[in-house]
């Protein structure tokens, strides 16, 4: 066996040193690919701006850490079967579509958890690699260098196997990419985009080609009211994105996001609406966001009795004996009355709706905060940052219009939003991540404070469905039908 000469120390420095620029080079090979797959990963912009949204992703990547981007990777496209989607959302003009583009690889939850671990060692790897490795090696004797080679040589197979890895990742992706150009260009697609045309023949009128023509005349002949940029999250004049899934090759998917530019009709601040006990009942009355006037009529007795009801924190049971009337005047959600000396004997009810109407106390703004704080990617600290005030003075201006606290108006409008999504064929964990709950259990937690019913038990109840899809809180004017219309 030869004896090592322990002061010839040149020659072995020298291959630590060609070893541990191999490793590097082959990190930088690999970061290289990973910020080229999360620049492509998804996509979203108008026709105007999506052929500039790749650059932007590119430069937004470039300057990423590796571990950062690894947390990229496993957050946007390697996700666990079953878990929730980001929120993609982005804000757009008002008067363009908006294109989403999203792939990902979804796995099951022992695979997605056991690649998470290992490229967190990949991550730890290359960090001693660049911060740690002459502390760890001594690199002044020939022995210590040869250690030091033998280290690399691993470090190196393991770089190495996490290349190919993407590298085989990149492909699905690609895969992926093909597909969904392949769709893009077929006349299912531009049946959807141009006519509102879904893939099962249903027409999603409110993105449909003809129904923006009409809308454009309408604007231009009448003029008529548009929201105010309050309304809309990102301080533009839009509505609620319409969501297409399209799944290939068993567990590899692509999401496109059609945000078509909406208004809606200055909707009236009364909704009238009657009933009548055919026998003695026990109704449940369930939140909606909503005053009602309420008058109660007799048939026995002919007498006619004056109620207003306040905002339904709960579900509440509401006794009927047979044969009472109800004609009620519904109030949009903020609105309140101010009946003065108002009586009801010997009123024509026919132009009471006019009168109601008159009595309101309206702040516009309020309200459109109140139709934002519906929306599932809205938060009370983002609509009090686009008013320029605390969440506190929000606060306190609701509180100054007797109005129930911004919460409310949250909590409640989400939950209403995402009740009308049940009856489409759409796995529940899907409609809780699409209107922002952090899980399945969180949503159903909600719908039981707010309906006193589970997700699935509503399902089965159409009774509660129909109540439910009555004006109110989220869906005063039928604006859900876009967002409903995306989910199916």
């Amino acid at each position: 066996m030869a004896v090592l000469n322990q002061t010839d120390i040149v020659g072995p420095q020298h291959e630590v040193q060609r070893l541990l620029g191999r490793c590097l080079l082959r990190v930088q090979q690999y970061e290289r690919l990973l910020k080229a797959m999360i620049a492509v990963q998804k996509l979203s912009g108008t026709p105007e701006t999506l052929p500039h949204a790749l650059d932007a992703r590119k430069a937004e990547a470039s300057d990423k850490t590796l571990g950062t981007l690894v947390g990229r990777l496993m957050g946007d496209y390697i996700m666990k079967e079953g878990g929730e989607l980001p929120d993609d959302t982005a804000s757009h003009p008002g008067d363009s579509i908006h294109f989403g583009f999203r792939m990902q690889l979804n796995l099951p939850a022992e695979s997605y958890e056991a690649i998470k671990a290992d490229l967190r060692e990949l991550v730890t790897l290359r960090n001693t690699l660049v911060h740690h490795f002459i502390e760890l090696h001594d690199l002044w004797t020939v022995d210590g260098c040869l250690r030091a080679q033998d280290a690399l040589t691993r470090s190196y197979a393991e770089i190495d196997r996490h290349f190919e890895q993407l590298g085989n990742f990149a492909g699905h992706m690609e895969e992926a990419r093909k597909a969904a150009a392949e769709v893009m260009q077929s006349p299912q697609f531009l049946d959807m985009v141009v006519n509102g045309i879904g893939p099962d023949g249903q027409i999603h009128w409110p993105v449909a080609g003809i129904v923006g023509a009409l809308r454009k005349a309408f604007w231009e002949l009448s003029g008529s009211f548009r929201p105010s940029a309050a309304a809309h999250p990102n301080g533009c004049n839009a509505d609620e994105p319409a969501v297409a899934w399209l799944w290939i090759n068993g567990g590899y998917s692509f999401i496109l996001t059609i945000m078509a530019s909406l208004t809606q009709a200055n909707s009236p601040r009364v909704h009238r609406w009657t009933y009548t006990a055919e026998a003695n009942e026990v109704s449940v009355v369930l939140p909606d966001g909503c005053v009602d006037l309420v008058i109660l009529s007799c048939g026995r007795t002919g007498r006619e009795v004056l109620h207003v009801t306040d905002w339904d924190l709960a579900p509440r049971l509401a006794r009927l004996d047979a044969g009472i009337s109800l004609t009620g005047y519904r109030l949009r959600p903020g609105i309140t009355l101010d009946l003065g000396e108002f009586e009801i004997a010997g009123r024509d009810l026919s132009t009471l709706d006019r009168e109601i109407e008159d009595r309101t106390r309206h702040d516009q703004e309020v309200s459109e905060i109140i139709d934002a704080l519906c929306l599932p990617q809205n938060s009370i600290y983002r609509l009090a940052r686009q008013q320029g005030v605390s969440e506190r003075t929000l606060q306190r201006r609701f509180r100054d219009l007797s109005l129930p606290t911004p919460a409310f108006w949250r909590q409640l409008g989400r939950a209403r939003r995402a009740v009308q999504a049940l009856p489409c064929r759409v796995p529940l964990v899907e409609i809780a991540a699409h209107y922002g709950y952090s899980d399945q259990a969180h949503m159903t937690r909600e719908f039981v404070r707010w309906f006193g019913r589970t997700p699935a038990q509503l399902r089965r109840n159409p009774a509660a469905m129909t109540d439910l899809a009555q004006p109110g809180l989220g869906n005063w004017s039928g604006e859900i039908g876009l967002e409903i219309a995306g989910l199916t």
